[in-house]
């Protein structure tokens, strides 16, 4: 296969709220992003022809809450494991949310208070 993207993608695993055919809503996650686009997996069989337009929903954790961010998007491949995704207006805006998902990308979830430090003997 021929590689077609002009960007390089990261790898990544945002949870994803992916809208289409009118009111229908999936959840899922975007494995891997880039400034023009991002490859979304569902866990289950999704067949939507391409160029079927979308509405993502990322949720993207900041390390103390979760953001929101939206972006439009049109299927260029769906295969068994996913769709291949181009964000529609590839602008600031879709820039800005890409850069969001990588600069959060490291932050930790805990489940579980970090311990206290303990004293150092004098």
């Amino acid at each position: 296969m021929i590689e077609q993207r002009s960007r390089p993608r990261k790898n990544v695993a945002i949870q994803v709220e992916v809208a289409f055919q009118g009111s229908m809503v999936r959840d899922g996650y975007a494995s891997n992003v880039s400034a023009d686009g991002a490859y979304m997996e569902f866990g289950y069989p999704v067949e939507l022809a391409p160029g079927t337009d979308l509405l993502l929903k990322f949720r993207i954790w900041t390390g103390q809450e979760h953001i929101c961010r939206l972006l439009k998007a049109k299927v260029t491949r769906c295969d068994t494991t996913g769709l291949a995704l181009a964000f529609a207006d590839r602008d600031l805006i879709s820039h800005a949310v890409v850069e969001d998902i990588r600069f959060y990308q490291g932050c930790e979830r805990r489940s579980q208070p970090r311990l206290q430090a303990t004293a150092i003997p004098a």
